[in-house]
């Protein structure tokens, strides 16, 4: 388990510096533990852009790269998502971490701003962060929103509100303090067509 000296059995063994060579170094007996450093892609979108959907077909896909594929509401279950945004999405990126160990790099679906996941602590252990949004035009996503089943209360005009005006926001693909994304938008296209382009946009950014 990382986080914990394999040899002296310490905790905050990663709370060091992170080491070009992709080694921790445990602060309290200096034991050295390799780890891989692999990418970390981050897909967001507003409620009904596709997030889930996507996450769901790209494992069906056979030219889909060979990565582990995870939809972050899958977590959004207390004590989880009930302890605030922000230790939710540090959870996840630990998560994400230690899924890499296996060799393949994590895609991982959710909600939330890029800039809020770049400011997870754990991020220091990737070599790098992809971030793509997934967008829809308004119309198409109010329609969608309206559509799905009334339990999720997503037809709410206040919830339609909220997520027509974070879609457009992420089609800007930045944010003034220097946090910029990809953007790939899912109107009008096929599921199998979408789910392509995240493929090609996955590795235009890292060779498998």
């Amino acid at each position: 388990m990382y986080g914990v000296c394999a040899d002296c059995g310490a905790s905050g063994a990663m709370d060091g510096p992170v080491a070009a060579d992709s080694i921790l170094t445990c602060p309290e007996c200096g034991y050295e533990q390799p780890y891989l450093r692999l990418p970390l892609f981050v897909v967001v979108g507003a409620s009904g852009a596709g997030k889930s959907t996507m996450a769901k077909d790209l494992t069906a896909l056979d030219e889909a790269p060979a990565a582990v594929y995870l939809d972050s509401d899958i977590l959004l279950i207390e004590p989880f998502a009930g302890n605030g945004w922000e230790e939710y999405r540090e959870t996840w990126v630990w998560l994400c971490f230690n899924i890499a160990q296996s060799g393949r790099p994590v895609v991982l679906f959710g909600g939330g701003d890029p800039g809020d996941y770049a400011s997870v602590s754990w991020m220091r252990f990737f070599s790098d962060t992809h971030y793509l949004a997934l967008t829809c035009g308004p119309d198409e996503l109010e329609r969608r929103l309206r559509d799905r089943p009334a339990w999720r209360g997503s037809a709410e005009p206040e919830f339609v509100a909220r997520q027509l005006d974070w879609n457009a926001s992420l089609m800007t693909g930045s944010r003034p303090g220097g946090h910029t994304w990809d953007v790939l938008s899912t109107s009008g296209r096929h599921q199998d067509d979408t789910a392509r382009g995240i493929a090609l946009w996955m590795r235009r950014h890292w060779r498998w």
